[in-house]
């Protein structure tokens, strides 16, 4: 009866299942009860329910477990469909209920084990989970934080205080510490178990080895954690929400910890696995630094046992060693997030203390001990690890300013590793170790300096073995390759940036070649590379970009192989004979480049693309590397032609190889559109695509001679059709396609078959016709716009360009512009191979690019009119066929025309009635769009023949395929007007053949843009515009007599009277005012259509050598006398374009009767705002800019409005914010002028200064400009720009610079805002002000704590610019001449320490010469500051670390380490400085004075000051640098004061026990020094 009324109930329930149960249990069916026990089970709560359904399962007979459990699973689906449509308060009754009943089964089954309690128990299980789910969608729904927060507090405390819990928990009595017995049974025994036995114990143990009591209660935390997750209320509810939950963990760890010492005591480790497992399934809701805390003590634990360096404690310390990675793990992921205010982060509040850097530091020297003394693998996994997160924290630290002090002590952790580990990690090695040592050495240049020194030991050793045993295959061979990337990266740090190594490396290099080279190495490459030390994880694969990918795969160690052959023949050469024999070997003629069959790589295995990927690219650099290396003995070379044509039939070969690879390539990872990159899969196979179309079109360049010699091409024509077949979208295997067919034009090949198979590919119509037409219709639109007059062009100057005049171009756009271009190259090939084949296809193609061309100077129009000009210019006339129309309007034009002309065969139409038809059809089809006419007089291109000329059949032989990666901008964002020159030719034809009246010639527009091109300095357009004008006149003349033929022809006649010679250039504002009286004397309505009509008839002619109606409207006392006003400003903003309109503003005295009148009580804010965009636009004018600088006081006038305006900056919309932004917008397009920027330098900086001091003070209130970014980034750029003008005044000169309190406020401001793409220009440009400022000397305590902001913000901000950069990628280690941003705020930093001390001693101390010792002792006499030894240490930490990351350069050396003896020797309390006393003086005697010492030192922002006095011989200077960097040792140990005694660090006598210092003066001397 129970399930007869389970199948009534609606709901979605298993009616079959449960009537299989039902048929089980009982072979009748009750039909008549079972309808009231439906009704019953509907409305029982759920807390009657499930007890009812416990008993009832319990109690009821079922043969076997199976029977049982689908007994019980249609009353469990009942429960959860009622749990569904509860609230949140009876989920939490519910809850409690749930627990009940699981606390009396779980205490029944601990009791006695029985499959039917286990069975309910899991049941129960069951039902927990779906009321946490329940509860997590209804909290996440509920708009009542305090409702939700109270709802947790008591689901909290529920479950904490809940009998159920103390099963797993059970407190006894007078003993605070906690035991989990129930889970003892299943604990394997360790005892005498190896460590890979060990390791596997711990990571396999999972919930199926709990008992059920743990299990459950491990659930129940979890879910109860999870939940706790989703609470958003303040800081002091979380507080007291969390507070339970926290003691509760500190108990499992409180557990942990007497499980730990209880195995220790027994040594079996495996009565610690279930608490192990409890632990890392909590781990993610335990703080970070507790969890590190907590391997401390175990490391502690092992040591104070002495039982540390026993394998039979092996266990205990793979315990430690995995708590330790998981915190690190976990406290990563915390850094690396932008919003530490996420998921379980809040709950614990975490704030990085000193005790917390003390805390990592402890573990990671542990984890060296565990490293060096057990050898233990995992050990060497941790240690790997948590270099990987020191080499990536930057990343973080350029995410918030407060982490970057944090990521300094990490990296300062890492410099003081002790030289052991490189023993340790480098005999023997492994894929781990190698690794580690890489990234130490990236970290460290004292561990840089010491592995060379081991290194070159090594070298020696195997260059004195005169008969080696092994070859490259051998496992000794393996370890070296294994340690390659390191070698190459002190060769790096070694090298010029060019791949030279200096000599005393180039063993290294050799010993490198010879290993690769060899019998075992590349030349037997696919056993070489198959080998277990070549695979790769690529677990960090991360990059989206082309060059970023390239980047990553050569960094692998295949690809840093390759990398070192390049090293190698940078300087050394290797023979033809040689390096064609190793190609010989490495692929047979016949054959591709894959190594293995692609076919057998999935579509979605990762790996197994990116393995592919790796392995080909490296196999093509290599081959490459080999047929053309860096360095070539040209003797050799051209000696004989047998050699070089060897030479160049093997890069033939090589191009068929990689044509053919590229095939199979192509085959088996198809793409059904260009468009489709965003698969992370399909980014990988484009890198590897474009890297083999590189090859293919670099080695076609290297033997273009070659290839146009022979008699056939033997890849083109599989590579032609290959590339066409399966990846016509694709614009860059075009564009390869185009770059080889211009290398090859000379060649014997039928262009016209190519040209053939690009004009029958089926994508190739969807291609060409592919446009923007929806979102720029107004561009393309066909019909009614002649019934559309065209609006003021004045009046359009306040509208900006609106979305659908911009353009940008997107995927498919490019691909269309690809295919243009490549029609370009085949038909100039055509034409000189003098095919005449493919007429009729050519006309075809000629109406088809016409039918898409929208008459714009986009790119895309520029290509197809080129293209459409070249294919008419020898083959057909489709443009005048169809008289000029185009797009839309040129298909519908010509299908009419091919209509009328088969009726007119049948019915013999006369001529003229055929013609009279052709203007029907013309004038219905139109194109023009009259919005794009003003928009096109607005925005007028004065140098259309230079942005053409890009365009040129010339410029598009000589582009360069790698350049298909970069961004050009020249169209972006670019406004889309009419391209003048073919507009005017269509308006010649139109007015030639009648088919448009003069009035309407002029209502649309086309007269404005006629009269504006007769401005224009290109002649050629000039000439277009006087002959439509000519053609106009006439046409107009023949028209019938109306008020808009006398106006029209008075306004020619005007214009005409002041021309005096032929294709004379007229001043643009000029021409903009005829062509807006060309509209506006068609408009009667007009408010200045009488001004405009009346002055034309007063006026015989045009004066080219003043504005219009300027002094009439400026002074109009009419009604409309602000709109006068504003028609006058307007017209003189519209025009001021060129040098003939700057000398009529400058002899009108235009800009100062504007000056005035703004600055006057009747100028309101639209005036004020259209005169300061008149400006923008003159200051752009060199002769304005000069005029309005020197004789208009623009800066005084600048000045006052900015005053006058600085209220309420904060909006983005005010009028005043509008002002204020613009008149920064003139002053920083003033600054750009170089004329006007060398008279402010040499004679007027101090007004610039007073509008920047003023800025500052406005930048400094930061709450202004919340939410306007634009107005800071201007107004920080003026400071930037007044500052780098300050710093090239000669020394006697005013500057401009900024107190410290001053540059710490401007970072505060600067800093408030949220970091974000947006605000990076103004974080750059705050940067700068700080750098270009000077540095500032620090006089106390309160100076200190503002300079370690401004730096840690600084070197902050230079980790933000590099953001998706990895380490190795960002500038560190430029040149001098190209000095990094680190490197200038470390020059920075040490100039303002030792300038503030120097500022306390007497001028004739400071100046007197002698050693750092000497300078020392003059400083500490008359100092009489109090330091406060934290300050100091913060600022140590950051020269320490900042010295660590930009190349060591032994001129700023000497600087670096007096500032920081500044900082930790006076008055030092700490006791291994004052033990080492007397070594540092020592060394101190060794070190001359620091150049900022010196009385002619200047600061300079590009490069370090250089005493020119001052000479050293290299063995000098060698001496000196020793001598720093055994102090930066000696500093760089303080900071490890926080570590145990007797914890190995790098010290100063390792360094000189291991002879390093010795080797250096031997083997480094005899190069030059730097």
């Amino acid at each position: 009866m129970f399930f007869c009324s389970l199948r009534q109930i609606e709901g979605n329930l298993d009616v079959d299942r449960a009537s299989t149960v039902e048929g089980k249990c009982q072979h009748h069916t009750i039909s008549t009860e079972s309808s009231a026990m439906s009704t019953f089970l509907n409305v029982t709560p759920f807390c009657a329910l499930l007890p009812s359904v416990l008993s009832l399962v319990f109690s009821a007979p079922a043969e076997t477990a199976e029977a049982r459990a689908l007994l019980l699973d249609a009353p469990v689906r009942l429960l959860r469909a009622k749990l569904s449509e509860s609230k949140i308060s009876e989920l939490t009754f519910n809850l409690r209920v749930v627990l009940f009943w699981s606390h009396r089964l779980l205490s029944s089954y601990t009791v006695k084990y029985s499959n039917v309690l286990e069975q309910l128990c899991h049941a129960c299980f069951t039902l927990v989970d779906s009321i946490f789910e329940g509860i997590r969608v209804l909290a996440a729904d509920t708009a009542d934080l305090n409702a939700s927060a109270e709802c947790f507090q008591e689901i909290v405390e529920s479950v904490l205080q809940h009998p159920v819990i103390v099963l797993s928990f059970p407190c006894k009595k007078g003993v605070t510490a906690l035991s989990l017995p129930c889970s003892l049974s299943n604990c394997p025994d360790l005892t005498g178990m190896s460590m890979e036995h060990v390791e596997e114990a711990f990571t396999s143990y999972s919930k199926k080895n709990l008992h059920l009591v743990d299990g459950f209660v491990l659930n129940l935390l979890s879910k109860l954690y999870d939940l706790l997750l989703l609470a958003d209320n303040d800081g002091r509810s979380l507080e007291l929400l969390f507070a339970s939950p926290k003691v509760m963990l500190e108990r499992i760890l409180l557990l942990f910890k007497e499980k730990f010492q209880l195995s220790m005591n027994k040594g079996n480790f495996g009565l610690l696995l279930p608490n192990f497992y409890m632990v890392r399934a909590l781990t993610k809701f335990m703080s970070p630094f507790g969890l590190l805390e907590l391997a401390n003590w175990m490391f502690s634990e092992l040591e104070s046992c002495g039982l540390n360096c026993s394998v039979a404690f092996a266990p205990a310390a793979f315990v430690s060693l995995y708590i330790a990675d998981i915190a690190m793990e976990f406290l990563y992921d915390y850094l690396q997030q932008a919003d530490h205010s996420s998921e379980s982060f809040r709950s614990w509040g975490l704030e990085i203390q000193n005790s917390d850097i003390a805390t990592i530091q402890r573990v990671y020297h542990g984890i060296l001990h565990f490293a060096t003394k057990l050898n233990l693998e995992f050990a060497d996994v941790c240690l790997l690890k948590m270099l990987i997160h020191i080499h990536n924290a930057e990343r973080s630290a350029g995410q918030n300013t407060e982490y970057t002090a944090f990521h300094m002590m990490l990296s300062t952790m890492a410099i003081n590793t002790p030289l052991s580990i490189l023993h340790h990690c480098m005999f023997p090695t492994s894929k781990v170790k190698a690794k580690a040592v890489w990234l130490l050495l990236e970290a460290s240049p004292m561990h840089m300096n010491f592995f060379g020194q081991m290194l070159m030991k090594v070298l020696e050793k195997e260059a004195s073995l005169q008969d080696r045993d092994y070859d490259s295959s051998s496992s000794r061979a393996h370890e070296h390759i294994l340690l390659l990337p390191a070698a190459l990266s002190y060769m790096k740090h070694h090298s010029d940036g060019h791949m030279q190594c200096v000599e005393f490396l180039e063993p290294v290099a050799n010993f490198y070649c010879e290993l690769l080279l060899g019998d075992g190495g590349f030349p037997r490459w696919k056993s070489f590379i198959t080998t277990s030390i070549f695979e790769e994880n690529f677990s960090d694969f991360r990059h989206k970009s082309v060059q970023g990918m390239l980047d990553y795969f050569s960094d692998t160690l295949l690809g840093k192989s390759v990398t070192m052959l390049h090293y190698y023949l940078s300087s050394k050469e290797i023979s033809r004979k040689q390096r064609l024999e190793i190609v010989a070997s490495v692929c047979p003629q016949s054959s591709d480049l894959l190594d293995s069959d692609v076919n057998d790589i999935s579509h979605d295995s990762h790996n197994g693309i990116l393995k592919l990927t790796n392995e080909l690219l490296a196999k093509i650099s290599f081959i490459r590397l080999l047929l053309s290396p860096p360095r070539r003995l040209l003797a050799n070379e051209t000696d004989s032609d047998r050699e070089s044509k060897r030479v160049n039939n093997a890069k033939l070969n090589f191009i068929s190889m990689l044509v053919r690879t590229l095939d199979k390539i192509l085959r088996k990872f198809p793409r059904c559109d260009g468009l489709s990159h965003s698969d992370k899969q399909q980014r990988v196979i484009c890198c590897l695509e474009y890297t083999i179309l590189k090859h293919i079109v670099e080695l076609s360049s290297e033997i273009q001679t070659h290839l146009n010699q022979l008699n056939s091409i033997p890849f083109l024509n599989q590579f032609i059709k290959s590339s066409l077949l399966h990846r016509f979208n694709d614009h860059i295997t075009l564009k390869a396609i185009r770059c080889v067919l211009i290398i090859l034009s000379e060649g014997k090949f039928a262009a016209d078959e190519i040209l053939e198979l690009i004009l029958g590919h089926s994508h190739f119509l969807s291609s060409i016709t592919y446009s923007v037409v929806s979102e720029y219709q107004s561009a393309f639109s066909s019909t009614g716009s002649l019934l559309q007059p065209a609006p003021s062009i004045l009046r359009s100057v306040d509208s900006p360009p609106t979305q659908e005049n911009k353009f940008q171009i997107c995927v498919a756009e490019k691909r269309k512009i690809e295919i243009i271009r490549l029609l370009r190259v085949l038909y100039d090939i055509k034409t000189r191979q003098q095919h005449n084949s493919l007429l009729n296809e050519s006309r075809e193609l000629c109406f088809l690019l016409l039918s898409v061309y929208g008459a714009t100077l986009s790119e895309t129009d520029l290509e197809i009119l080129h293209l459409m000009n070249e294919i008419e210019s020898y083959e057909c006339k489709t443009i005048a066929e169809v008289d000029h129309l185009w797009g839309t309007a040129a298909v519908k034009y010509r299908e009419e025309l091919k209509l009328d002309y088969s009726t007119s065969e049948i019915h013999k139409t006369e001529n003229t009635e055929s013609n009279g038809r052709r203007r029907a059809l013309f004038r219905e089809n139109m194109p023009i769009d009259s919005k794009l006419c003003v928009t096109t007089v607005l925005q007028f291109c004065y140098k259309r023949s230079s942005r053409t000329s890009v365009f040129s059949l010339e410029q598009l032989r000589q582009d360069n395929f790698c350049d298909i990666l970069k961004t050009t901008p020249r169209s972006v964002n670019m406004v889309q007007i009419y391209d003048p020159m073919f507009i005017l030719r269509f308006s010649i034809h139109a007015l030639f053949m009648g088919y448009i009246e003069p009035a309407e010639f002029s209502r649309v527009g086309l007269l404005a843009i006629t009269f504006v091109s007769i401005s224009s300095p290109d002649e050629e357009l000039r000439k277009l515009g006087y002959e439509s004008l000519g053609i106009f006149k006439k046409s107009l003349e023949a028209s019938q007599k109306s008020k808009e033929k006398w106006h029209l022809q008075l306004l020619l006649t005007y214009l005409q009277n002041g021309i005096f010679e032929p294709w004379q250039r007229i001043p643009s504002i000029i021409a903009i005012f005829a062509a807006e009286a060309s509209l506006t004397l068609l408009d009667s309505s007009h408010t200045q259509f009488n001004t405009i009509s009346k002055f034309l008839m007063n006026s015989a002619s045009v004066n080219l050598q003043s504005i219009p109606l300027f002094p009439t409207l400026l002074k109009s006392s009419s009604v409309n006398f602000k709109a006068d006003r504003l028609w006058i400003l307007q017209l003189l903003y519209a025009g001021s374009n060129l040098a003939d309109d700057a000398m009529i503003c400058k002899r009108g005295s235009v800009l100062e009767l504007f000056l005035a009148f703004c600055s006057s009580a009747v100028s309101d804010s639209e005036s004020k705002r259209l005169i300061l965009q008149v400006l923008k636009k003159c200051v752009k004018l060199p002769v304005l800019a000069q005029h309005l600088v020197k004789d208009c006081g623009l800066l005084s006038w600048i000045s006052s409005v900015i005053s006058s305006h600085d209220e309420t900056l904060g909006s983005v919309s005010n009028s005043s914010s509008r002002i204020f932004g613009l008149a920064l917008e003139v002053l920083n397009t003033l600054i750009l002028s170089r004329f006007v920027t060398e008279w402010l330098q040499e004679t007027a900086l101090e007004q610039l200064s007073e509008i920047s001091k003023y800025l500052y003070l406005l930048v400094e209130e930061g709450k202004l400009f919340k939410g306007n970014i634009p107005i800071l980034t201007s107004m920080l750029n003026v400071i930037a720009s007044t500052m780098r003008l300050s710093m090239k005044r000669k020394i006697y000169q005013p500057h401009f610079t900024l107190s410290l309190h001053g540059i710490f406020k401007l970072c505060q401001a600067i800093d408030g805002h949220s970091r974000s793409t947006e605000l990076k220009l103004t974080m750059e440009l705050g940067t700068d002000v700080v750098l270009m400022n000077g540095p500032l000397p620090i006089l106390s305590e309160t100076d200190k704590s503002r300079t370690v902001m401004v730096v840690s913000w600084v070197t902050s901000n230079i980790f933000w610019f590099s953001n998706k950069k990895s380490v190795l990628e960002m500038p560190w280690e430029e040149p001098i001449k190209n000095e990094c941003l680190l490197s200038k705020i470390l020059r920075w930093l040490v100039a303002s320490v030792i300038l503030g001390r120097i500022s306390h001693i007497s001028p004739e101390k400071s100046n007197s010469p002698g050693t750092l010792q000497t300078f020392l002792n003059r400083t500490y006499e008359r100092v009489e500051m109090v330091d406060s030894p934290v300050a100091n240490e913060r600022l140590a930490v950051i020269i320490l670390y900042l010295q660590d990351r930009v190349k060591r350069n032994s001129d700023t050396l000497p600087s670096v380490v007096t500032a920081l003896c500044l900082l930790l020797l006076d008055r030092c309390s700490k006791q291994d400085l004052v033990d080492s006393r007397g070594q540092i003086e020592r060394l101190c005697s060794k070190i001359h004075c620091p150049a900022e010492s010196n009385p002619a030192w200047r600061w300079h922002y590009y490069q370090p000051w250089r005493d020119p006095a001052l000479q050293h011989t290299a063995i000098e200077r060698m001496e000196v640098d020793q001598a720093c960097r055994s102090l930066l040792i000696i500093f760089s140990n303080t900071f490890s004061a926080g570590l145990p005694p007797g914890v190995p660090v790098l010290s100063l006598g390792d360094v000189e026990k291991s002879g390093l210092f010795q080797w250096e003066r031997d083997f480094m001397v005899k190069q030059p020094y730097s």
